[in-house]
């Protein structure tokens, strides 16, 4: 559980090289448009309803803040991991924190960030890829591993497992008191499907349109090796999301930077 601090950092988009225009230019064809929206991404910008969250990469969810105040929710989607990446209490931020998701277990990263071009995300690039990557390599939810192991037993004959298998039958086939509690138990194991046993990230900002996809897309580019422009046709692929130009630039020098040191 860490919290990273807001920090300012001005960046400038209005000066730009050919290379960054060329690139805004290829990403601005994802979104069907041939102009930027230039200070503030996806306001405004979408006449579809969008969801409270999706699922845009195996493990991976991007949402808004009404998901990410549901518990209920979230752990009903198996998700163990969340980073808000607009945490505070100015407008525009989530106020929630790690202590809010304490009763449920799951593990939680702030980033104070405002959804604004000169806003330096890339500070945050690193940080955040790192948290993704160890919430997707650890366990999840073990209904699954109940589930295997009740069927195996009710599979299985002789010796050990077969008195296993008896118990579990007479479990089922019985009723009332702690039997009734036991039949309970064991029938939502059977039912469940588990989550590959894995860790689920719920990376949100206020509308899950700019700040947070930024986030998992540069996840993408570091850890799973996409360029810029296919990372957001990944995400963009389930969710209408538009970061603002500034964080776009910030994914070009992101694929740049990994492109240089792969060379290197």
């Amino acid at each position: 559980m860490v919290q990273a601090m807001i920090i300012m950092t001005m960046y400038c988009v209005t000066q730009l090289t050919d290379h960054e225009k060329e690139g805004l230019a290829r990403l601005y064809k994802i979104f069907g448009d041939n102009k930027g929206f230039g200070f503030c991404g996806g306001l405004c910008s979408f006449g579809a309803k969008l969801s409270d969250c999706d699922e845009v990469y195996p493990g991976i969810y991007v949402g808004n803040d009404k998901v990410a105040r549901r518990k209920a929710v979230l752990k009903q989607l198996g998700i163990t991991h969340v980073i808000n990446s607009a945490e505070g209490r100015e407008m525009g931020q989530v106020d929630t924190g790690p202590d809010f998701y304490r009763d449920v277990g799951i593990h939680y990263l702030g980033i104070g960030i405002m959804d604004m071009p000169n806003v330096r995300i890339s500070l945050y690039f690193e940080l955040a890829s790192n948290f993704i990557q160890k919430a997707l390599e650890s366990k999840g939810s073990t209904s699954e591993l109940t589930s295997n192991f009740i069927q195996k037993a009710l599979e299985n004959k002789g010796s050990t497992s077969e008195l296993a298998s008896n118990f579990i039958q007479k479990a089922l086939e019985s009723k009332g008191s702690t039997s009734e509690l036991t039949f309970n138990f064991i029938q939502k194991a059977l039912e469940s499907k588990g989550h590959d046993n894995h860790g689920k990230v719920l990376v949100h900002c206020m509308m899950g349109l700019s700040r947070s996809p930024t986030i998992v897309m540069a996840f993408l580019i570091m850890k799973r090796g996409l360029t810029a422009e296919l990372a957001l046709r990944t995400v963009k692929s389930h969710r209408e999301v538009r970061p603002n130009d500034g964080f776009l630039l910030q994914l070009l020098e992101l694929e740049d930077n990994v492109k240089a040191r792969q060379i290197g």
